[in-house]
């Protein structure tokens, strides 16, 4: 039954001013007959979010928000009403996409769209940026817009006189970070003239980063000694323009400015580097009179539910599922899970690709960057050789790609299986930076390093940041699983390797109509032998160095019943034992007299 006019409006007001959750099953029945087309042009050209908010249509991927973002601007500049009106400002994820988006807009519309790559910027744009003014569209990269950030001026040219700001996709900002592995690459780039200037500058820095660890700090504003950054930062910028030393370099100077005036997180230790890390306060999201973020996965990302900064609009998910399976291979997939047992991980794998894989049709396999071509040998040995990797992908019949390089591409959408056997974690300092961010809030000192659970759950105390951690690792899948079979009746087959059900059961939900298929469990090499021997000692002595103070004395029940150890009374036995934790005893940092753990000194005395 046709929406009545009533109905309508009441649906186009809430896309236009407050924004809309399909929540209650009413809403979701009066939104599923308006036309996507409709409400996009509605968001885009007779809503107002002023500067400072932004809305978030989450149209479901690959039903053409891009394409249909395009037709509403086109079909606005031939109108009457566009003439000489509203003027965009587009911002795509890569160069690619910017020069199509224009291309499509112009051939309709002759000179009505610029795009900016770095090739146009440079050749044309750098020396005489008011250029860009006439244009009723300009077309930039996500990097540009971040640029803009921190110019002012250029910022202001390119905002002068329009008032539509569409941004595809999320934006990601950078962080800024520094420890002994980044100084060493630094290191490895400089003129050895300016070697020791250099070791002066960061050798303190990395000592406040042990003293840091030993404290158990959480977050910290690192001191530098600014007369001899700024000497060496000039000096720098001289060897740059005489083509001595790489442009990169002056990022890291930049960066380690931004850490040395911003409160930033401290992790490490145990086992991991040391390393602080925090974000440019300016690197925020700026906008126009109407901004709008084309986000499919904007639904699922907890980025845009802490801060009144974001009114959501979510749209039902269109393309019927019913027709296609998904199945869990429920096992480590991060980075490191893969790490120690990589062989036997891509073997198990290859094998079970083999007996699922069906020869005339096409098959995308998602898998971390580093081991794609480890992955495509054991293809090769498993008699697969139609094998393209990445950007070099050119028809054949199994692709490999990475997450960070697949949003937005469309050149599998007639594929007909998708392989996730590679989870992308971000680091867990990452997660709160970004959420921080978002909320357009900086680090501050009650933002507790502490709400870490212990680095192999991976895992948050505090439920915003562990809805983030757990979003994003959602909407990167789901973005994944959707470059295949874009189309509303897909026939897909997808396997999606992880250990946690709730991640995958999430992901399914987002597929409408989805058939369950297997749950196959696997395991590798001596992954629980190397968990229990490991972790424990690893607990033990972490407690013992950062979580007790010198001269404190411990039961062993309360010692071992405390949450960063959390053992049996047969386990602690056993690992109070064990070599790697008698040798610390043997030295002094601790002793067992009786029931008592009692700490003697700090571990930097010894």
């Amino acid at each position: 039954m046709a929406l009545s006019e009533r109905q309508m409006k009441f649906i186009m007001e809430r896309y236009s001013y407050g924004g809309i959750r399909i929540t209650s099953p009413l809403v979701r029945k009066y939104s599923e007959q308006v036309p996507w087309k409709l409400v996009l042009k509605n968001i885009l050209l007779d809503a107002s979010t002023g500067q400072k908010k932004f809305s978030v249509f989450c149209l479901e991927a690959g039903v053409g928000k891009s394409l249909g973002t395009n037709e509403v601007i086109i079909e606005y500049l031939r109108s009457t009403k566009g003439k000489g009106n509203k003027r965009f400002l587009i911002v795509k994820p890569f160069s690619n996409e910017v020069n199509d988006c224009a291309n499509v807009i112009n051939e309709v519309c002759p000179k009505s769209a610029l795009a900016i790559t770095t090739k146009e910027w440079i050749a044309t744009y750098r020396e005489s940026p008011r250029l860009i003014i006439p244009y009723n569209i300009i077309v930039i990269t996500h990097s540009r817009y971040i640029d803009l950030c921190l110019d002012d001026y250029l910022r202001a040219t390119f905002c002068e006189g329009r008032e539509v700001l569409i941004i595809d996709e999320k934006i990601n900002f950078p962080t800024c970070s520094f420890s002994q592995s980044i100084y060493k690459n630094v290191l490895n780039e400089f003129p050895p003239l300016l070697d020791e200037k250099l070791s002066k500058l960061c050798v303190p820095i990395l000592s406040q980063l042990e003293i840091l660890e030993m404290q158990y700090a959480e977050t910290y504003e690192i001191e530098i000694d600014w007369e001899l950054f700024s000497e060496l930062k000039e000096l720098v910028e001289i060897c740059v323009n005489e083509g001595t030393l790489k442009r990169d370099i002056i990022g890291f100077f930049e960066k380690l400015e931004v850490l040395a005036t911003n409160r930033a997180i401290f992790s490490g230790g145990n086992g991991y580097e040391r390393q602080i890390r925090t974000f440019n306060p300016r690197h925020k999201l700026w906008g126009l009179e109407n901004n709008v973020i084309l986000d499919a996965s904007g639904n699922l990302d907890n980025s845009y539910r802490n801060s009144n900064q974001f009114i959501i609009h979510e749209y039902p998910r269109l393309a019927d599922y019913s027709n296609s399976k998904i199945h869990l291979l429920k096992c480590g997939s991060s980075y490191s899970s893969i790490y120690s047992n990589r062989k036997e991980y891509f073997k198990k794998m290859c094998g079970l690709f083999s007996e699922r894989y069906q020869s005339d049709k096409k098959a995308l396999i998602i898998v971390h960057e580093a081991y794609e071509a480890e992955l495509r040998e054991e293809l090769l040995k498993s008699g697969f050789n139609s094998i393209g990797i990445g950007d070099d992908y050119n028809d054949e019949l199994i692709a490999i790609n990475h997450f960070g390089n697949i949003i937005g591409v469309n050149k599998y959408r007639d594929f007909n299986q998708c392989w996730v056997i590679g989870t992308f974690n971000l680091p867990m300092d990452v997660y709160a930076l970004k959420w921080y961010q978002y909320s357009n809030n900086a680090v501050s000192d009650f933002m507790s390093y502490s709400s870490y659970c212990d680095r192999t759950s991976r895992k948050f105390d505090d439920p915003h940041l562990e809805q983030m951690r757990k979003s994003t690792l959602i909407g990167d899948i789901y973005q994944a699983v959707k470059r295949i079979q874009r189309n509303l009746l897909p026939h897909a087959e997808i396997f999606v390797a992880i250990k946690q059900e709730e991640i995958f059961e999430a992901v399914a939900n987002e597929l409408k109509g989805i058939k369950r298929g297997e749950i196959i469990e696997l395991s590798f090499g001596n992954e629980k032998k190397k968990s229990e021997r490991i972790t424990a000692t690893d607990k033990i002595l972490m407690h013992i160095k950062v979580g007790m103070r010198k001269g404190e004395q411990l039961s062993k029940k309360e010692f071992r019943t405390h949450p960063s150890v959390d053992l049996s009374e047969k386990n602690l036995a056993r690992n109070l034992r064990h070599p790697s934790v008698q040798h610390w005893r043997d030295i002094g940092l601790f002793d067992i007299v009786g029931n008592k753990i009692i700490k003697l000194k700090e571990d930097w005395e010894l």
